[in-house]
């Protein structure tokens, strides 16, 4: 059985037979979680920086106005509760809607969650009020599907159904929050709120009505592709115009693979590197914004204004029920009349009163006054709330005094406190900030949670699929539901079949197409409608890398659809990428189907799931049974079905899933043959029920078997013509590949797409085109080498690879690697997957953590999350491994089958990526490349790896220890070698193919063995260095060895590499060794030269190595080894013959008689008398010589007479011994040993020094031969004298001392007497502060010199004595104060630093702070013990700051009128006064005809004091110009300055300055951009020339620390940095502002290219991130007029094969416009023809001038006097550029190679002298003759190098130079010398 199948086989097998299940991969649309409560959260976008964890909206507390205090508190239900009326209000319920019936059903039986007082969690039908609401919101909702049905169809009946019995449906709403992601049984159980529920629809109605005004015309447009391609495919049946939507639809949409793997995950398992907003992220955003601003808004100013009446209310009852009390303790007096003391005991009574009674007062006020009437009497209640009532409206209207004089509204009053009272956002007690603060914060918390859901909602339904090209399985759903009522106006449209249904009023409703039973539970199925949905609800577990997954449980959606009659299941999802992307191996492939999901029946589905689902949610259970499709010719297409109006054309795949998955018996899945693969076609009948087996024509049949006994299979070729099956080889061959490379490359398959007569498929890295007229088979296009690039936005790693056409910038080179699939799609592309095995798991599974015995409910995939994934490729696919081997039979067992565990899994390979580019169809039709047959060196390599399988213990219990194993991987082609296992015989079944399978092992046991004898890495030098040694051989040093075979470009791409230390060994020492010739090509006396290949081998630190060079020279000389043979003659002399071979060729002349010639030489001093032979022969066309050992006449030496002297310089430092002879033949000096002695000088005796100076003459072997030596005397020292150090040594008391004289040379020692005396006037009594002292003077007189020492007694200070504490005294500024403290002895006053505390409470825009200092001092002794203290405070009041605002002016484009917009910069105050505009008449300019005018405007802001100006350009009329911005110092200002290009002049015209401000917060930078735009207009108000700048000021973040990475816009016009805080706490993406660099951008020309350089700056938190970017300007062209380039001079090339564009155009019009060059015809240039000789001297004679010639004639017989280049080659012999190629040949017409290019360009530059080295790789084959030459050529950019395919760079010195490329050398070569 073919692998493949038998592992897909093998996954669904598990399904049925209870082992590790699939998982259902696929998911519905999410949803924001509406409430903390909901069961399941909703999935947010991993793809936008702007999302968060869900975080409750709510704010709570009290806000003071006046001396009042106002309680508040707001929740996210207050905001839910306010957008709910706001969309359910004034909407007519339209209850014929069968979906609006149903939900006005369902909302009276439904039960929600609701928090009790107590906090407890009740059940609870909904509120009338609440039903209302919902199905007023339901109504928009409707009423907004119905007015977009253009774009969203006809609702389908799927959502219509409900019961609450849990039976059948879940209900419209109970489907909608399956959607959202609360879970069915949750949906059941009731566990989800009321807000869940009306957020739910609010995000689908904000979905929908986004989703139309984004992506709406993107979706018609689809819609209408899609119905043309059924047209166009010439489909007769529904069935198949159901088949070409289908396709259609696959090669629109791609699955989202990361959605799926994210959901439910706190950190996404799939992340891009880096993330970006989806499309139309910010719009969404910045309208849900907008709405939830509003509610929040009114929310805040609802509720305080109300609070502020409530208060006002409560504090009017009091003061009047205290009145009350007051009046009646007077007994009846007045405060006129009443004394000040009966006035107080009223006060005091009223004051008791208040307080006795507050608890009953503030709970009801007016029913205390009613309960108390007797004493406040009868009607007193009443009248106390009607003047509380009038008390309120007129502080609504007129106001109320304040205590600091004014008078506020209440509105005024609501105002201020939102303004600036702060509350409490998150409920810890804390008051966070102001309502008008909160209010953003709110609405971005609010916008930034439901952004998201809306973009995630999109995937699923025709938004994400048609437009976005991306969904989930909901969204492959609903785009074909979509797509099919489109395409039957008969059904869907009003006016039936001629209906338009690109208009939304022409679709019908719901209620127009569905009818349901008497109950309202189910849809009649016999409708006239033909599409709906089914949902399926898994309950299976999903292994990934050994370990159960969480969170994997999930829905899966598909379509019902009806032909005829009958009802069929068509799953558009999985038809497109099961076999890709849900068997995990591989990521969607373009063009590899699987319609065994198209067509399939109700029965069937619930056999292959059974046990496997909880739920299948279908109206159509009993109705969608038939099965005839499930064989039909459809159901084995494993492609595209492609057509071309008369046959559709397909690949053919013999697999019968169905039919095998109900065959599930290991013994007869054994029996099963192996699968066919065909490129058949199926002619476009009205009949599709035919076997699927059989109906159909073969037009390739891959896998014909030419002997039905043997496995051995051929390609066989439709022939048309002799309407035979024909064998084709290169098929044969290429299909054997393509089968070999599946066992490599997991899921490649055959494709196929049809186009203009001709069918294009894939087989291994080839596509090709089969004729369907002439049968004939083409190699169109070989994938050999490609190149990846990742797009790192993307979150799905495997669909992020491009296929790029260079290296350059790519990710990843891949050789020889198989395509995976084609598809033709409507845009006139093929697509084109190449497969690769870089893996998901790649770089992120840390797989050493996976050695170790782990705990198996620890490892998760995100556990071991290191990376982002696909870094290298994966080795070792097991194509045998299947999960009911492993988990449903034990070992035993799986031995009775004849079976082994199989313990090598390919979890590593899970969704490996394709390299997706495309091919225009128009481009590569009717191409063709040459087909070579190709066989893979292969080099395999030991590799250990870890599985993801558990070792099982004794007892066959799985450990926490994973499996290892090891297999053989080839590093060029990927293949893996394991030690196969000796099949045994099946006790439980048939053994029909047992011998087979020991045959097949032991021919798989022999390769095993094999590659495991040679396998390992096979070494060369890294780098070696070559060198030619003087014997003509060759020897090479290297320290560096490297896998000989790919290991080295491989090992970052290839996991058995990554790891792999050996690949490059460093030796221990350099290693040098002798090269042999090992192969010799041709004669170095033949035209072509000689090839010689030198290689050196041997051991190095015990590895073996290689190393081989191969040194190629052109015609010329042997390079002899020859060998002299000397007879000695009687007469004492010698002759001589000489032997020589050639070491390059191996040519040979032996026994050359040589001439002999002697020399005599006399003897001299040194030197014997001596006679010398020299030998000269010819010998192989060269003078060969050798010169004898002379012959000595040994004693015949003179030998020297000596004289010697000692030469002293003038300092006697150095000395020279100078030796000569008297024979005058010998004059020698050598360097003296000097040594110097000194004898010192002491107290009473001097000194001396001196020199001496020794010099020995040494013959050749050191021996001393001659010694001269001599001393001197250089110095007299004096005697020195006494130097005595003097110590005195003192009685304690100071009474007394005495003296010890020492010399310091240590020789003497004297006491002389000394005497002493109190210096009574250094002397100081002690004080309470200071201490006092006695000094004494001490003096002794010797040898006349007078000593003296001063000793000094301390008197300790008496010290203060203190009572009491001290003071504190203030510094000016009050941050600085002293203690004061004064004695009570002596009266001083000692001060101390205070320790000064400072506390700000801070002073707001409209309120006072102050600052509280507090000073403390301590006055302490010396051990720190505290004698007094001081302290006291200070407050030191602040005054309210003001506002300080930032104005932002918006202009009318003409300066008639302007807004302001004034935000303060400290509180965020915003404001919009009126603005005043008038033109400027005297500061504007009427234009004229050469001078820009302009207008100007000015404009004042009322109350403020705020202007601005615009000037409105008038511009000058035939002027040209370019302007550049000048800013102002604050960038609120700016002015431009154009040009005119033509004459200078010169207008400034004042810019317009936009302002937007990006406040900071707490975690965020927050920047200013100012961009300034002016644009000079002409008198009729064309733009002539328009400037733009933009300038940031940032304001600094509060701690973040942020590194940055730029993602440029492809041209630069936009940047966008992503800073990432370097301690992962935050990440930021910014826009950069693009500033282009005048200064090193380049102006194109005619012929080349210029540059625009652009920096982005992106400023954030205070801090400027830059980045450069260079965008290639194309070059000009040239403006041919008459022939001649009016800008730069060119002349028109005449030549037909030398176009703009080419890269050597600026080349061949710069040689032919100097002259340099001319054409090989009046039309033609032949760039890429060989130059040769007589064109090289030609050209240089022209770039000279053509001089005459000096001379007559020249030596060469093959120049004659007639040829167009004789005079070139007369005048190039003259001047030594050239020296023919024999003294009698020129040989005009041979072929120049680049290195004799530079020997011409060398002699003709004057051979100048050069210096360094060539560094290329093949430097070595440059001729000894040319070096110096390509050095001079590529020093001087006039020759550079050649990049070859895999990136290296060489000289290419003996390749062929084409005229093309001589033009670019000679341009490169004058414009040098043209800037010298």
């Amino acid at each position: 059985m073919n692998q493949k199948f038998k592992r897909i086989l093998s996954l669904f097998l598990s399904l049925l037979m209870g082992m590790s299940a699939l998982p259902a991969y696929a998911a519905p649309e999410q949803a924001a979680d509406q409430s903390s409560t909901t069961s399941q959260t909703a999935e947010t976008s991993t793809e936008t920086n702007k999302t968060a964890a869900k975080q409750k909206i709510s704010a709570s507390g009290s806000i003071t106005v006046g001396d009042e205090q106002v309680p508040f508190s707001m929740d996210e239900s207050d905001i839910n509760a306010a957008m709910v009326a706001d969309n359910s209000e004034d909407t007519t319920v339209d209850t014929s809607d069968p979906a609006v019936k149903s939900v006005k059903k369902e909302l009276k039986n439904i039960r929600v969650k609701s928090t009790k007082a107590d906090g407890t969690e009740e059940k609870k039908k909904l509120t009338a009020e609440q039903q209302e609401q919902v199905l007023g919101m339901f109504q928009n909702y409707q009423n907004n599907w119905k007015a977009n049905a253009d774009v969203l169809g006809a609702q389908l009946p799927f959502y219509m159904q409900y019961n609450d019995k849990g039976e059948d449906g879940l209900g419209v709403l109970g489907e909608m929050l399956v959607l959202a992601g609360v879970t069915v049984d949750a949906v059941r159980n009731g566990d989800y709120s009321y807000d869940d529920l009306t957020g739910t629809i609010m995000t689908f109605m904000y979905g929908d009505q986004l989703g139309v005004k984004y992506y709406g015309d993107t979706v018609r447009s689809k819609r209408d592709d899609a119905i043309k391609a059924v047209k166009a495919s010439g489909a007769k049946t529904e069935y198949q115009k159901l088949l070409v939507l289908n396709d259609w639809l696959a090669s629109q949409d791609t699955f989202d693979m990361s959605y799926i793997m994210n959901m439910g995950k706190d950190t996404p398992t799939m992340a891009a590197e880096n993330p970006k907003d989806p499309d139309h992220y910010q719009d969404v955003y910045d309208t849900l914004y907008a709405s939830y601003k509003e509610q929040i808004t009114n929310q805040f100013h609802d509720q305080i204004f109300a609070g502020v009446e409530a208060d006002l209310r409560q504090k009017f009852y009091e003061k009047a029920i205290r009145q009350a009390v007051y009046t009646q303790a007077l007994g009846g007096k007045t405060d006129e009349t009443a004394t000040e003391e009966e006035k107080a005991a009223a006060n005091e009574q009223a004051d008791a009163y208040m307080k006795d009674n507050e608890k009953d007062i503030s709970k009801d006020a007016i029913g205390f006054i009613e309960d108390n009437k007797d004493f406040f009497g009868e009607g007193t209640a009443q009248q106390v709330s009607t003047d509380a009532d009038a008390y309120i409206k007129k502080a609504e209207t007129e106001g109320i005094k304040q205590e600091d004089g004014s008078v506020l509204t209440v509105e005024q009053m609501t105002q201020y406190a939102m303004e600036n009272k702060k509350v409490d956002l998150d409920g810890d007690g804390v008051e966070d900030m102001t309502p008008n603060q909160a209010i953003p914060y709110s609405a971005d918390k609010a916008a930034s949670q439901l952004a998201p859901a809306i973009i995630n909602y999109w995937e699923g339904n025709q938004i994400g699929a048609l437009a976005i090209g991306k969904s989930v399985c909901l969204g492959y759903s609903k785009a074909y539901a979509y797509l099919v009522q489109a395409s039957h106006p008969e059904i869907y449209g009003k006016n039936g079949a001629s209906t338009d249904m690109s208009k939304a009023d022409n679709w019908k409703e719901a209620k127009e197409l569905y009818t349901f039973s008497a109950d309202g539970k189910k849809v009649n199925t016999d409708g006239n409608y033909s599409v709906d949905l089914v949902r399926i609800t898994f309950k299976a577990n999903v292994t990934m890398y050994g370990e159960t997954q969480p969170d994997f449980n999930s829905d899966h959606f598909w379509n019902a659809v009806k032909v005829g009659e009958k009802w069929y299941y068509v799953d558009p999802c999985y038809t497109d990428c099961y076999s890709e992307v849900m068997t995990r191996d591989r990521v969607e492939t373009d063009g590899y189907m699987n319609h065994m999901y198209f067509m399939f029946s109700d029965t069937t589905t619930r056999n292959l799931y059974d046990g496997y689902f909880e739920t299948l949610n279908t109206a159509y259970q009993d109705v969608a049974t038939d099965k005839t499709y499930e064989d039909a010719w459809f159901a084995r297409a494993k492609s595209d079905v492609s057509s071309d109006g008369t046959n559709m054309y397909y690949v053919y795949d013999s697999t019968n899933l169905i039919k095998q998955l109900n065959d599930s018996q290991m013994d007869q899945m054994n029996s099963k043959e192996d699968p066919k693969y065909k490129l058949v076609s199926h002619p476009i009948t009205n009949t599709d029920s035919g076997d699927g087996d059989t109906d159909y024509k073969t037009l390739i049949d891959f896998t014909y078997k030419p002997d039905s006994n043997e496995d051995d299979t051929v390609v066989q070729v439709y022939n048309p013509e002799t309407k035979n099956m024909e064998t084709n080889d290169m098929l044969t061959e290429l299909y054997a590949k393509h089968a070999e490379q599946a066992d490599i490359y997991p899921s490649i398959a055959i494709t196929c797409a049809q186009y203009e007569g001709k069918l294009y498929f894939n087989l291994s890295n080839y596509i090709l085109s089969y004729d369907l007229t002439s049968g004939e088979v083409v190699t169109v296009k070989k994938y050999d080498t490609v190149y990846g690039k990742r797009d790192k936005t993307n979150a799905f790693g495997g669909m992020s690879f491009d296929l790029v056409n260079s290296a350059d910038g790519a990710d990843f080179t891949f050789r020889d690697h198989p395509i995976a699939g084609i598809s033709l799609k409507s845009d006139g592309k093929l697509y084109v997957s190449v497969a690769t095995n870089l893996a998901y798991i790649s770089g992120k599974d840390d797989v050493s953590n996976r050695t170790k015995s782990t705990d198996s409910t620890d490892y998760t995939i995100d556990s071991k999350d290191n990376g982002y994934g696909y870094e290298f490729e994966e080795s070792n696919y097991n194509p045998d491994y299947s999960n009911y081997s492993n988990d449903k039979y034990d070992d035993s067992m799986m031995e009775q089958f004849g079976y082994t565990k199989e313990i090598n899994d390919n979890d590593e390979f899970m969704w490996v990526a394709n390299l997706r580019g495309t091919e225009a169809m128009s481009s590569i039709a009717g191409e063709s490349v040459e087909y070579k047959k190709e066989t893979c060196d292969h080099h395999y390599i030991h590799f250990d790896e870890t599985y993801f399988t558990k070792k099982k213990d004794s007892d066959g219990n799985k450990t926490d220890e994973w499996n290892t194993g090891e297999s053989y991987v080839c590093t060029v082609c990927g293949k893996s070698v394991e030690e196969p296992t000796e099949p045994k015989k099946n006790s439980m079944g048939s053994n029909s193919d047992y011998e087979k399978k020991k045959a097949q092992y032991d021919k798989d046991k022999a390769e095993y063995d094999e590659v495991v004898k040679n396998a390992g890495h096979t070494y060369t030098a890294k780098d070696p260095q070559w060198t030619k040694n003087d014997d003509g051989t060759y020897s090479v040093t290297f320290d560096t060895l490297v896998c000989s075979s790919v290991c080295e470009k491989e090992k970052n791409q290839r996991d058995c590499l990554v790891n792999d230390d050996t690949i490059t060994i460093k030796l221990s020492n350099p290693v040098t060794a002798q090269a042999e010739i090992t192969k010799t090509e041709g004669s170095c006396t033949d035209e072509g030269g000689v090839k010689v290949t030198y290689t050196a081998t041997g051991e190095a630190d015990g590895h073996k190595y290689t190393v081989s060079n191969v040194v190629e020279t052109g015609k010329g000389e042997h390079t002899l080894k020859s060998e002299f043979k000397w007879t000695k003659l009687e007469d004492g002399g010698y002759s001589a013959t000489v032997s020589a071979k050639c070491e390059v060729c191996g040519a040979e002349e032996k026994d050359v008689q040589a001439e002999v010639t002697s020399e005599k030489k006399d003897a001299t001093c040194t030197e014997d008398a001596q006679i010398t032979y020299t030998a000269k022969a010819t010998c192989l066309g060269q003078e060969l010589t050798e010169t004898k050992a002379a012959e000595v006449q040994e004693g015949t030496a003179l030998g020297h007479d000596y004289k010697k002297s000692i030469v002293w310089n003038n300092d006697k430092t150095a000395a020279t011994g100078k030796f000569t002879c008297s024979r005058g033949d010998f004059d020698e000096e050598v360097p003296a040993e000097v040594k110097t002695e000194t004898k010192p000088a002491t107290c009473t005796e001097n000194g001396e020094t001196t020199a001496y100076a020794k010099a020995e003459l040494k013959d050749a072997d050191g021996k001393v031969i001659q010694t001269v030596e001599n001393t001197v005397v250089t110095e007299t020292i004096p005697a020195l004298g006494h130097d005595y150090e003097s110590k005195f040594d003192w009685a304690e008391d100071g009474s007394s001392a005495k003296l010890t004289l020492t010399c310091k040379r240590g020789d003497d020692k004297q006491t002389p007497e000394v005497k002493v005396a109190k210096d009574e006037k250094s002397s100081v009594a002690p004080t309470c502060t200071e201490a006092g002292k006695n000094v004494f003077t001490a003096t002794a007189t010797y040898d006349g010199k007078d000593y003296t020492d001063t000793y000094t007694v301390e008197l300790p200070a008496t010290g203060h004595t203190y009572k009491g504490d001290g003071v504190i005294v203030w510094g000016e500024n009050d941050k600085s104060a002293v203690g004061q403290f004064t004695c009570d002895t002596c009266k001083a006053v000692t001060e101390v630093k205070a320790d000064v505390t400072e506390k700000t409470d801070n002073a707001t825009c409209t309120t006072g702070g102050k600052v509280t200092y507090t000073a403390k001092a301590e006055l302490k002794d010396k051990d720190g013990k505290v004698l007094a203290t001081a302290t006291d405070s200070k407050e030191t009041v602040i005054k309210a700051t003001g506002h300080d605002y930032d104005a932002k002016f918006t202009w009318a484009e003409d300066g008639s009128s302007a807004t302001v917009a004034l935000t303060c910069k400290k509180c965020n105050d915003k404001q919009n006064p009126k603005v005043t505009t008038a033109k400027d008449e005297k500061s504007s300019v009427a234009p004229t005809c050469t001078e820009a005018g302009k207008n100007v405007f000015h404009a004042t802001v009322e109350g403020y004091d705020f202007t601005d100006t615009k000037e409105v350009e008038l511009p000058a009329l035939g002027h040209k110009y370019k302007g550049a911005i000048k800013w102002s110092e604050d960038y609120k200002s700016a002015n431009a300055e154009f040009t005119c290009e033509a004459c200078k002049d010169v207008q400034h015209v004042n810019a317009d300055v936009a302002a937007k401000t990006d406040d900071a917060t707490c975690t965020t930078g927050g920047k200013v951009t100012y961009t300034a735009k002016a644009e000079l207009k002409d008198k009729n108000g064309k733009v002539l020339a328009t400037a733009t700048d933009t300038k940031e000021t940032t304001v600094d973040a509060l701690g973040h620390d942020y590194e940055s990475k730029f993602d440029w816009a492809e041209d630069a016009s936009s940047a966008k940095a992503t800073l990432t805080c370097k301690r992962g706490d935050d990440t930021q993406t910014v826009d950069a502002v693009i500033a282009k660099d005048e200064k090193n951008s380049v102006a194109p020309t005619c012929t080349e290219a210029g540059k625009n350089v652009f920096t982005a700056t992106a400023t954030y938190d205070g801090k400027d991130y830059t980045d450069t970017k260079e965008v290639e300007v194309p070059a000009l062209g040239h403006n041919y007029v008459d022939g001649v380039c009016d800008r730069c001079g060119a002349i028109k090339l005449p030549f037909t094969d030398v176009n703009e564009g080419d890269w050597f155009y600026d080349k061949v019009a710069y040689v032919y416009h100097h002259k340099l060059m001319t054409g090989t015809s009046e039309t033609t240039f032949e760039p890429n023809a060989t130059l040769t000789r007589a064109m090289m001297v030609q050209i240089l004679y022209n770039k000279e001038g053509r001089p005459a010639a000096t001379t007559n004639g020249n030596p060469y017989t093959d120049v004659p006097k007639d040829q167009w280049y004789y005079n070139a080659v007369q005048w190039a012999y003259e001047n030594k550029i050239t020296s023919g190629t024999s003294e009698t040949t020129f040989e005009p017409n041979s072929e120049v190679t680049r290195e004799q290019f530079a020997r011409f360009m060398y002699n003709y530059a004057g051979n100048p002298a050069v210096s360094g080295k060539l560094d290329f790789v093949d430097a070595d084959q440059v001729s000894d003759w040319a070096y110096d030459a390509m050095v001079w050529a590529n020093q001087n950019n006039i020759i550079l190098g050649k990049k070859k395919s895999d990136g290296s760079v060489v000289l290419d010195p003996r390749g062929n130079a084409t005229r093309a490329e001589a033009a670019t050398i000679l341009m490169g070569y004058c414009k040098a010398q043209e800037n010298q």
